[in-house]
């Protein structure tokens, strides 16, 4: 199991030179290891049917490098100052966040996927708006590295909510504005509430609390999209999803964020992440949104 001192000495090392590693590391990850091979080859054929081995191949590689420069970047996060952090993530549309919230009085519910770099987008964030960021997390299973995210999160007056405390959380600071940030794109579990829709190609099950608890709360939602455009550099697109929570439907509101999230994805492949087991669970078995 790998200590949180290792994530400490490892966040120290320069950039830079975390960059330089990044070709040897890749290889060893996507053909030595073959780190969770069978699952990423599963997920870009049956999502991309109609590209020939050879393209299959080459993403698949793109993929890995993608996910070994992604893993070093946040590990270096707390190297980055303001200026630039400001410099590697750029904002489109920033100004809807004020627009949504009635200048910053209300809460927003920002939905995103794990693409590009989902951990800078939101130090970034925390650095454009004057309200704090609240990003809703799950629990690790390495406790080090449970750890260590947990710490990055609190950078900046972060404030981290962990999944399973997330509707107590909402009631409780209602009434304070907050920009509550969630990873909406994995798998929901067997007890979770969810939506149904096809996604990629295949049937696939969203987990739809968060459009529930936007409802509830009455928080406008927004869709960010973190696109890699240069090494170490990204450009985050900001969508309306909906100003008016209560008059959509929550199945309108999770079906929203799919078709945003495919249109994310399709736009570079390789940045999302494919090593996640997104459809282990059939949706069949999950609830779906009334």
């Amino acid at each position: 199991m790998i200590s949180r001192g290792l994530f400490t000495l490892l966040s120290r090392v320069p950039l830079p030179v975390l960059y330089s590693a990044v070709g040897v590391l890749s290889w060893l990850l996507g053909s030595v290891f073959r780190y969770r091979h069978a699952v990423v080859t599963k997920n870009l054929k049956a999502a991309f049917p109609d590209w020939p081995d050879t393209t299959l191949a080459q993403e698949r590689m793109k993929f890995y490098r993608h996910l070994t420069t992604n893993t070093l970047e946040i590990l270096a996060t707390r190297q980055l100052s303001d200026d630039e952090l400001r410099q590697r993530v750029s904002f489109e549309n920033a100004e809807l966040m004020a627009e949504i919230s009635d200048n910053f009085n209300t809460s927003v519910v920002v939905l995103t996927l794990h693409q590009g770099n989902w951990e800078w987008l939101l130090q970034r964030a925390a650095l454009e708006y004057p309200i704090p960021l609240a990003p809703v997390y799950k629990k690790l299973h390495n406790p080090a590295a449970d750890q260590f995210m947990l710490g990055l999160r609190r950078l900046r007056n972060g404030q981290p909510i962990e999944m399973r405390a997330v509707a107590r959380d909402f009631i409780r600071h209602r009434r304070q504005p907050r920009i509550v940030a969630m990873l909406a794109d994995q798998s929901p579990g067997h007890r979770e509430r969810a939506h149904r829709t096809t996604f990629l190609h295949q049937d696939t099950a969203f987990y739809s609390g968060a459009a529930q608890l936007a409802r509830a709360a009455g928080f406008p939602v927004v869709f960010a999209d973190c696109q890699p455009i240069a090494r170490g550099r990204y450009h985050c697109t900001l969508i309306d999803i909906t100003r008016e929570p209560k008059q959509m439907e929550e199945a309108a509101i999770t079906e929203r964020y799919a078709r945003l999230t495919e249109r994310a994805i399709r736009q570079s492949p390789h940045s999302w992440l494919w090593t996640n087991r997104r459809w282990k669970i059939s949706p069949l078995g999950a609830q779906q949104s009334h």
